[in-house]
């Protein structure tokens, strides 16, 4: 409803958790519940604790997650609500990597981006990426699938692609487009009748 009852949705990620972890649980949890609810301000308490160097949290987060995330609301923002959405630093308690997360999320905001501006560079993000577990793991999945039945977000989830799975479709695409039709369908005929895993 409008009024905000019964629409927090807590997300209890355990220690341990890194970028897959937090990719699920805002792809599959975090998407849907703003799309149900349909914002008109998106309020972000922009905290780092999650920093691979935050000394509280045990989590395992780069500034790349933490731009990728801004990234995703900044447009979640666009479609909803007009583009109001407002960032305030809540948190993060590593006085070396805290910087460099908010520094993403700033550039993240003002449009900023890899491949078109140059950047301030974190001197710590491949240490970070080299980390084991950065994908989600099995028991972090079941509890991100939890939260989701326990919100009724299945759902809303079973037709939305996340990113990753859009930028397949997009080169899937891609490739039949640059057949001709005869192949095209032969492609196509071919993929239909092939087993596909589940």
């Amino acid at each position: 409803n409008k009024h905000g009852v019964e629409t927090n949705i807590n997300v209890p990620l355990p220690p341990g958790s890194g970028s897959g972890a937090y990719r699920k649980a805002f792809d599959r949890i975090v998407v849907p519940a703003i799309e149900r609810f349909k914002p008109d301000l998106i309020l972000v308490s922009s905290g780092f604790d999650a920093s691979f160097m935050d000394p509280l949290s045990c989590m395992m987060l780069t500034s790349d997650d933490f731009r990728g995330f801004a990234d995703d609301l900044v447009k979640l923002a666009m479609r909803f609500c007009d583009n109001k959405i407002i960032f305030v630093h809540e948190g993060g308690y590593s006085r070396h990597y805290t910087p460099f997360c908010a520094v993403a999320v700033i550039e993240s905001i003002l449009g900023k981006t890899k491949e078109n501006d140059v950047l301030v560079e974190d001197p710590f993000l491949s240490e970070a990426k080299a980390w084991g577990y950065q994908e989600c793991q099995p028991h972090q999945a079941r509890l991100v699938e939890l939260v989701a039945k326990n919100h009724n977000l299945l759902s809303v989830l079973d037709d939305v692609l996340t990113p990753e799975e859009e930028t397949v479709q997009e080169s899937i695409t891609g490739l039949l487009n640059s057949l001709s039709p005869s192949k095209r369908q032969l492609v196509i005929k071919n993929l239909e009748s092939t087993p596909m895993k589940t």
